[in-house]
């Protein structure tokens, strides 16, 4: 398994973040790996399902799961099975002085090997550092805020 952690600060309140992100059509908006925001099944909470296309070194779909889910405050969406790479991402939301420090772990999980290189050659904080700018312009449009990045690490993983 690969894990790692960001944690930004957004100029907007935490209500507005937590509804833009929990919204799976926005999801290829600003998280590029997600080309489809397909079928859902029930309403947006814990057991909340979705097909979506993920880009995984090519386009596959995943039955995607909500797995965690506390109003404003935190949020994990994940595939279960159906690959021998499985993405799992959680967000935890925090006010701040009118503004949302938002941590994100993303999780690939995988059978047997390693990822790293693979799926992202430039770099998974690359990635999210261009996810989280995309994120910015779908928040904030033409008024060009940034979104401060806090930190970026590879989580240690037990396994």
């Amino acid at each position: 398994m690969q894990v790692f952690k960001i944690t930004v600060k957004i100029p907007k309140p935490v209500e507005e973040v937590f509804d833009y992100i929990t919204t799976p059509e926005n999801f290829p908006k600003w998280k590029k790996d997600v080309w489809i925001a397909g079928r859902k099944y029930g309403a947006m909470g814990h057991g909340f399902k979705m097909i979506q296309t993920v880009y995984l070194m090519s386009p596959r779909q995943f039955m995607m799961h909500v797995t965690g889910y506390e109003q404003n405050r935190y949020f994990k969406f994940e595939a279960l099975k159906g690959f021998v790479i499985l993405p799992a991402w959680s967000f935890t939301f925090e006010a701040c002085d009118g503004a949302t420090v938002l941590t994100v772990i993303s999780e690939i999980n995988v059978t047997g090997g390693t990822i790293r290189g693979l799926l992202y050659p430039m770099g998974l904080s690359w990635h999210w550092r261009v996810y989280l700018q995309l994120l910015a312009k779908e928040l904030f449009g033409d008024q060009q805020k940034e979104i401060e990045m806090v930190s970026f690490k590879e989580m240690p993983v037990d396994e």
